[in-house]
């Protein structure tokens, strides 16, 4: 059984100030939960259909969407790097080796803007340089490996394989996080064992661990655009810990480079961009509520890269994964990134046993109403925030 972490009607500002900032889960309207998998457990328990995301509410809400910011995205990302530098002592920039870290990484360089290390979670030389994991980050550290030598920033790999051997016998081990991709719960938690990491935070430094996140989300409403979070994308790396005040995880301070109350800004430049785009297209497929994510399809995520990051790259310097064949039915993949372990790794290999129990423990725990057609393998269907109108209409309306 999980408990809330708070109430609503009961939590102090500061601590509700620092919630809505990570991001949490709201169950009937009242009860807070720092996971996708608790407050699903929860809404179970209670028979209730009643979760929303709450991702900083307060300064999102105050803000004026249907204002395009006259700066342009250019300029808005270099304010948000300075932002972030004068913020923290230590810097922390997380480069998955995909569109949006890769853009975030260039604004600091490129500019001249410190940044004290760079980290990325790899799979190693266990699997082969084929693995979808690992090609998307060989392929694409061209783009960044030069800046990071010219300015001689710090760059650490990390390689999460160790993660596998120790890191999922709790069966309960799932709920802890938003992600049922155990490459992604892997890579998350596997950044707090890095030595010099765990020094920063030990000596009770400000630090400060940035991601590439992240797109915005737009959906039609009665003929108008509006924008709203998904917590799919913007929570898939929060863990419960991040939370809880008497671990040393609580101490860093880990932040959305794009999506950010404290430049929004920045995601309301990026929803105008893609909405005046969209708002001509014929597929509006690409902003059904059903759908969960904006960007749908190969040509939709290219155009997407090109109108948001385009100063800094485009897509046709990334190598493409080809991410739809990597599914299979009889098989546990959970994504892309984890087929190395259900289809190149041997049949026998002793890592599995753990995953299929934890996986299974909130599959039976959990309502499949909250699975993608109903089916616990699937990923979640996906917690949506409240919607931002932006005041413009899709022209066949």
């Amino acid at each position: 059984m999980w408990f809330p972490i708070a109430n609503l009607h009961s939590v102090n500002s500061e601590d509700h100030n620092r919630l809505q900032q990570m991001g949490y889960y709201l169950v009937n309207g009242q009860e807070i939960f720092p996971t996708c998998f608790q407050a699903m457990h929860r809404a179970t328990v209670l028979d209730t259909k009643d979760i929303r995301l709450v991702f900083d509410d307060d300064r999102f809400s105050a803000a004026n969407w249907k204002q395009e910011p006259a700066e342009s995205l250019k300029s808005l990302y270099y304010q948000r790097a300075l932002q972030l530098r004068k913020k923290y002592n230590r810097l922390i920039l997380r480069w998955s080796g995909g569109t949006d870290s890769t853009c975030m990484v260039k604004v600091f360089l490129e500019n001249g803007i410190k940044v004290d290390l760079i980290i990325t979670s790899t799979l190693g030389d266990e699997f082969p340089k084929t693995n979808p994991h690992r090609l998307e980050q060989l392929e694409n550290y061209h783009l960044i490996s030069n800046l990071i030598t010219e300015t001689n920033t710090p760059y650490i790999p990390i390689d999460i394989i160790d993660y596998y051997t120790d890191g999922f016998y709790d069966p309960w081990f799932f709920f802890t996080g938003n992600s049922s991709r155990p490459t992604t719960r892997a890579k998350t938690r596997s950044i707090y064992t890095v030595p010099l990491i765990r020094q920063w935070l030990e000596s009770e430094q400000h630090v400060g661990m940035i991601c590439g996140l992240e797109k915005p989300q737009l959906v039609l409403d009665n003929g108008e655009i509006s924008a709203y979070f998904n917590d799919r994308t913007i929570m898939n790396t929060w863990e419960s810990f991040n939370y809880d005040r008497s671990r040393i995880e609580f101490c860093m301070h880990r932040e959305r480079f794009f999506t950010t109350g404290d430049m929004p800004k920045i995601t309301i430049k990026q929803s105008h961009v893609m909405a005046k785009h969209f708002a001509t297209s014929d597929n509006l497929d690409v902003l059904r509520i059903g759908a969960r994510k904006t960007v749908v399809n190969t040509d939709q995520r290219r155009a997407a890269i090109d109108l948001l990051y385009g100063d800094y790259c485009t897509a046709d310097q990334f190598t493409e994964v080809p991410k739809e064949s990597l599914f299979y039915p009889d098989k546990p993949v959970l994504g892309y990134r984890d087929n190395f372990l259900w289809v190149d790794a041997p049949k026998d290999d002793p890592r599995k046993a753990p995953i299929l129990q934890a996986i299974n423990q909130y599959q039976t725990s959990i309502d499949p109403y909250w699975f993608k057609e109903n089916n616990p393998w699937n990923l979640t269907i996906g917690i949506l925030s409240r919607r931002y109108s932006l005041g413009i209409r899709h022209e066949q309306y």
